[in-house]
């Protein structure tokens, strides 16, 4: 049997984002794969040149999550969210993420 033992389900999605940093070094388009309320795994070509702290921006740039990478591998990238933005803020995003069709 297989156990997930994160400490918050994911919600798949393929929502279009973007990497930045404050100094302007990263700026990349992403495509968020699934998020859930404590982070999100991203798919981008430039991977290895996100540093290991970003903002990551969803949508039409109206929202911003500071993140810690956790870990990138194959493309894709383990953010955790390190800001502290509203439970509700994070569980709207959520609920418009589970709505979305994964392509």
């Amino acid at each position: 049997m297989d156990y997930d033992n994160r400490a918050h389900p994911r919600f798949a999605t393929s929502q279009r984002g973007r990497l930045l940093s404050l100094d302007g070094r990263c700026n990349y388009n992403c495509v968020i794969a699934d998020v859930s309320e404590g982070g999100a795994r991203v798919r981008t070509g430039d991977f290895g040149l996100v540093p290991n702290r970003v903002y990551l921006s969803i949508g039409n740039g109206s929202e911003f999550f500071d993140c810690d990478v956790r870990w990138r591998r194959d493309g894709q990238i383990g953010l955790r969210f390190t800001d502290i933005v509203s439970s509700s803020t994070r569980k709207k995003l959520i609920a418009l993420c589970a709505l979305q069709p994964v392509t």
